[in-house]
């Protein structure tokens, strides 16, 4: 049977906690906090800050998510944002203009796929 654990950066779990969901801690730039909190994960769904906003995980917290990843982890599903394969054509080059956000997604999956590979 599958358990659902989802990590939250809000001290109390919000509103997941308040439903009566485990709620464990999301701590990227504690690397022990982080390796406790997915000591027993088998799978791990990342919603990236490209994708859901300002409530996603941030590039830089995504990538030390990955690298605290335990051995046991067999799933890894990124959501992530369309068109980061296709930054030079429109509409996507106009997304990725300024600041480069299509290619910081795209340097985002790769790493996950390289996780993923382990």
């Amino acid at each position: 049977r599958a358990r659902c654990g989802p990590l939250c950066t809000e001290p109390e779990g919000g509103a997941a906690a308040a439903l009566g969901v485990e709620v464990r801690p999301f701590s990227p730039f504690t690397p022990s906090a982080l390796a406790r909190s997915l000591s027993d994960a088998d799978a791990v769904l990342v919603l990236s800050e490209g994708a859901c906003g300002s409530g996603g995980a941030e590039p830089k917290a995504v990538g030390r998510l990955l690298k605290a990843l335990p051995a046991r982890t067999r799933r890894l599903l990124l959501v992530s944002t369309h068109g980061v394969d296709r930054t030079n054509t429109l509409p996507f080059s106009m997304e990725n203009m300024f600041g480069g956000k299509l290619d910081k997604q795209r340097a985002l999956e790769q790493e996950a796929l390289l996780a993923a590979r382990k």
